[in-house]
């Protein structure tokens, strides 16, 4: 049996997250194991506070809505950006010019870390994390939405805060 705070791998060919012990994530993490077709997803945690880097992100991210979060996908060569949603996530197309491009690619690992980025009480919040943090957030708001819904997104944000490094881009 896995213990609770097991680590976890992704299938590149099907998007699936996968469980996996300590001894194979550790199999997983060098670039190219397992033929390509498994990534260890990375377990660090980071945050932006630098109040004009932020705004600049979210609007590169140019997100119709206040939840967002951004990865890129290597089988697509593009960054893909993700809103989730009572009835699951949505994925829409992100236009990024080669500065935005450069910038998110040094700041994210493929496949496996996302941007993260929450606007609300007028303010934004913006997270590097890994990729199976915003797929637990999307199970999260998809149990729930309303007032149960905000609970659970000011909730899962607090632990995000507690547990991140900061970080300045």
């Amino acid at each position: 049996p896995l213990p609770p705070d097991h680590r976890h791998v992704l299938g590149l060919d099907d998007r699936q997250i996968r469980c996996a012990c300590h001894a194979c994530y550790l199999l997983f993490l060098p670039a190219g194991a397992g033929s390509g077709r498994l990534r260890a997803i990375p377990t660090r945690y980071r945050i932006v506070t630098a109040p004009a880097v932020l705004q600049s992100w979210w609007k590169a991210i140019d997100s119709p809505v206040g939840l967002a979060f951004v990865f890129y996908h290597s089988s697509l060569q593009r960054f893909v950006r993700c809103h989730p949603s009572p009835h699951g996530l949505t994925e829409t197309s992100l236009s990024l010019d080669e500065e935005w491009i450069d910038r998110f690619h040094a700041a994210l690992e493929p496949d496996v870390e996302a941007l993260l980025c929450w606007e609300h009480d007028r303010k934004v919040e913006l997270f590097l994390v890994p990729i199976d943090a915003c797929f637990a957030l999307v199970g999260q708001l998809r149990q729930g939405w309303g007032d149960a819904g905000k609970q659970a997104l000011s909730a899962f944000f607090a632990h995000l805060r507690a547990r991140s490094e900061v970080v300045a881009l």
